[in-house]
């Protein structure tokens, strides 16, 4: 009768396979595409669309992009003085939600329209 500690045992054969499998995983997920790309997120500009509902939220890059590259420090200076959109710490990262931003670009110019 074997012990249950020896059930756990791996022949030299089985742990092999084991390595060759995990390697070959790794190799499979060390090929996928990386970048902002492989995220979903796409660049912005004033010009473009942006995210709609469940798009992922934005960074204080993308919303510096998509605000015609305004430097990232003036946003940290807005969010600071209570001024700029709606904001959320997610961990200790800022992110804004694309919704905010388009609530408080409505509220800068009333008179233009904002998707």
């Amino acid at each position: 009768m074997m012990t249950p500690a020896a059930d756990r045992l791996l022949t030299v054969d089985q742990a092999a396979e084991r390595a060759a499998a995990t390697a070959s995983n790794r190799r499979d997920a060390d090929s996928t595409p990386r970048g902002r790309a492989s995220r979903g997120r796409r660049g912005m500009t004033g010009r473009q669309d942006a995210a709609g509902p469940g798009q992922p939220l934005a960074t204080p890059e993308d919303l510096a992009e998509f605000l015609n590259d305004i430097p990232v420090k003036t946003l940290a200076q807005w969010r600071s003085r209570g001024i700029g959109p709606k904001y959320r710490k997610v961990g200790r990262r800022v992110r804004y939600d694309w919704a905010d931003i388009h609530a408080w670009l409505a509220r800068q110019c009333p008179d233009r329209t904002w998707v």
